[in-house]
């Protein structure tokens, strides 16, 4: 599509964000704190975020004991312990700058179920050594008696944690999305950035083609790849994400968040609702997609959890299923640093975006300004 002589003054700006989630939209908050006057664009592909930032479970959350052992086996105690308290950093920034009020935050602390014997169960001692230092309090505290309380199923343990709570996703995005127009922040939806050249944006809307200039672009697309000056970046693996909502259920006793095996299962009260999502780890491969669809594979799996281990015995039914996108590096770190003078890249959450989301946007807003 030909632009205006008029349309010029919109598509030429100081900075375009790709990626309107939960980085992008914190990208263009930092830079706005930081350059009021920037003409700051935010182009997103469809009418709301729609990668994870609106379709996640909502926990703000470092991670479940059994994550943590994971990631200290996996990457060694310094890089683990880092990794952490990020997540913290993060968390604290985004509280700072919304509110909880503004997303919804209730501090309820978080449980994880073990069906079977875990080596994190005798590791409790040695975790909370490792974490005392940056949460200066007992971290994980064993809480079986609460199994029967909880009414679960089939549950060997139980592992509680104060540092946990759970936020309406929804509500953030708005307050986030509110904040960086409230500071000038120019939102675009239903814009599909098909390359990006140089310092050109190449757009594609219902009406066809569009190019915006900008002296810099901050690319925040979760896995979704992107292709810059000739070159298709897809470093990191997509990692669908589905979820259920259960019907409304009597006299339901859940309060917080609650994680299963090592944080690839986890669920919380929606209400009387129960929320329940996950489980990818049964089909890792199948999961590394871009279709954004609920499978039989995970979807069965999901009910039966419900049946057997947290709602036994108990009439419902599922009255919702989505799926969302998660983008994992091969380190479990995020990366911000430059594909180009012109272009900064801003990704890799590992499906704890709500948690460290606000430092990555930190940090590629630091490269731009």
């Amino acid at each position: 599509m030909h632009s205006s002589w008029w349309d010029q003054s919109w598509l030429e700006v100081d900075i375009v964000i790709v990626g309107g989630g939960i980085i992008g939209a914190s990208v263009a908050i930092d830079v706005l704190d930081r350059r009021p006057n920037a003409r700051v664009m935010v182009l997103e592909r469809d009418i709301v975020p729609s990668g994870a930032s609106t379709r996640n479970a909502g926990f703000a959350c470092v991670g479940s004991a059994s994550e943590i052992l994971h990631d200290v086996q996996l990457l060694g105690t310094t890089a683990a312990i880092d990794i952490i308290e990020q997540r913290q950093r993060g968390l604290a920034l985004l509280r700072q700058r919304l509110g909880d009020a503004a997303m919804g935050l209730q501090e309820h602390g978080a449980h994880e179920l073990f069906t079977a014997h875990h080596p994190a169960l005798d590791a409790v001692d040695d975790l909370n050594v490792l974490l005392r230092p940056l949460f200066n309090t007992t971290v994980f505290a064993r809480r079986d008696d609460d199994i029967v309380r909880f009414g679960f199923g089939n549950t060997h343990a139980l592992m509680y944690t104060s540092v946990e709570g759970t936020i309406d996703s929804g509500k953030m995005m708005a307050a986030l999305w509110g904040m960086a127009a409230a500071k000038g922040a120019q939102f675009r939806t239903g814009c599909r950035v098909e390359a990006i050249e140089g310092n050109r944006v190449h757009v594609v809307t219902p009406e066809g083609g569009r190019t915006v200039k900008a002296e810099q672009v901050v690319v925040a697309t979760n896995a979704w790849p992107v292709m810059v000056d000739g070159v298709v970046r897809d470093e990191y693996l997509p990692a669908r994400g589905q979820v259920v909502v259960t019907s409304a259920i009597e006299g339901l006793a859940l309060r917080g968040s609650y994680h299963m095996d090592e944080g690839f299962v986890y669920f919380r009260a929606l209400g009387e609702r129960v929320l329940l999502g996950g489980a990818r780890n049964l089909d890792i491969t199948g999961e590394q997609t871009f279709v954004m669809a609920c499978s039989d594979v995970i979807q069965d799996c999901l009910c039966e959890l419900l049946d057997t281990v947290i709602l036994p015995g108990k009439a419902f039914s599922i009255e919702h299923r989505w799926a969302g996108m998660m983008g994992f590096s091969s380190d479990k770190r995020p990366h911000v640093d430059r594909y180009s003078p012109h272009v900064v890249r801003a990704f890799g959450c590992n499906g704890m975006g709500v948690a460290i989301g606000s430092t990555i946007a930190q940090q590629a807003a630091d490269l731009v300004v």
